[in-house]
């Protein structure tokens, strides 16, 4: 069995780790085996071909193959990655009757190379532009996110009764100012049968908006016999004082309608008008705070009993 020291050449020159490497092995020999093995050209070889098993964590084989160059002249070509610096030696081959053995190769340190303990310098990782104004537009907005829904939780009886009172502010509103364009329509009207019918229709619809309370199904006397009766606890004195003196007007009114032969005085529809505009003002902001303070007192209440 003959042993073969082949003519070695390295590509590239200067192998750092992970680099593709080429080693190129020379070698004659006249040897049958070879030359009936590369009658048909470049022919591969395996790892199996080595006498001893090749390290992976040192190399990793990724091509061996043999090759006729000339009359009993060959080349082994192997193709391999280095994981390890300094000496790296590959086993013997064996192919046939012949055993090629291989020099010695080195493999280059980086670190070594430019006389550096480390490459670089450690540098974060690299960041689209404004990434952190944007996270940190995140992070606040779920803090502040967070903080309302803690604060929504722990005020929801009181916010609650707001969104209650706004609503119900906004309808008290809008129905007070009904009720005063159409009694600015009034005015025109000279007929005082005519007048009477249109001011009770017009303030019966406001009260019973006003207080849910059906005033256009009632007559003037139960006025005060069923509603104040049924809700004086509620209502402030002052509220109470302005709704007797529109009861007044609502008397007034019934004498005329119910009598052929009465009329208004001089002047008096429309004095009849403006105090019922001043009253309509009291009855909105008296009522309108007392029923505030006393839902807010009874808002309260429940929350100390949960």
């Amino acid at each position: 069995m003959a042993e073969i020291k082949p003519q070695q050449t390295l590509l590239p020159i200067q192998i750092f780790i992970g680099d593709n490497a080429e080693l190129n092995c020379s070698f004659s020999s006249n040897d049958e085996f070879l030359s009936l093995l590369i009658s048909k050209g470049r022919t591969q070889l395996s790892s199996e071909n080595f006498v001893r098993s090749v390290d992976d964590k040192e190399i990793e084989i990724t091509d061996i193959c043999i090759l006729q160059t000339g009359m009993d002249y060959y080349q082994i070509k192997i193709h391999f990655k280095p994981w390890k610096t300094g000496k790296i030696q590959f086993p013997p081959i064996k192919i046939g009757e012949t055993i090629v053995n291989f020099e010695p190769i080195n493999i280059s340190s980086l670190s070594e190379e430019f006389n550096e303990s480390s490459i670089q310098n450690t540098a974060p990782p690299l960041l689209l532009p404004y990434t952190s104004y944007i996270i940190g537009g995140i992070i606040f907005s779920s803090l502040i996110i967070s903080l309302a829904i803690i604060f929504i939780t722990i005020k929801r009886k009181q916010l609650l009764f707001y969104f209650k009172n706004l609503k119900l502010r906004l309808r008290y509103k809008k129905n007070k100012k009904i009720t005063m364009n159409r009694l600015r329509g009034l005015q025109k009207i000279e007929n005082d049968k005519a007048f009477v019918q249109e001011y009770q229709m017009i303030m019966r619809k406001y009260l019973e908006n006003r207080f849910d309370f059906p005033f256009t199904r009632n007559t003037t006397s139960q006025f005060s016999t069923v509603f104040l009766n049924n809700n004086k606890d509620f209502l402030s004195s002052q509220t109470q004082e302005a709704f007797f003196e529109l009861i007044t007007f609502f008397i007034r009114t019934d004498y005329i309608k119910y009598n052929a032969n009465k009329h208004f005085l001089e002047n008096e529809k429309q004095e009849i008008l403006e105090k019922t505009v001043t009253l309509i003002y009291s009855l909105e902001k008296n009522e309108v705070q007392c029923k505030e303070d006393a839902e807010y007192k009874s808002s309260l209440e429940n929350s100390y009993q949960d």
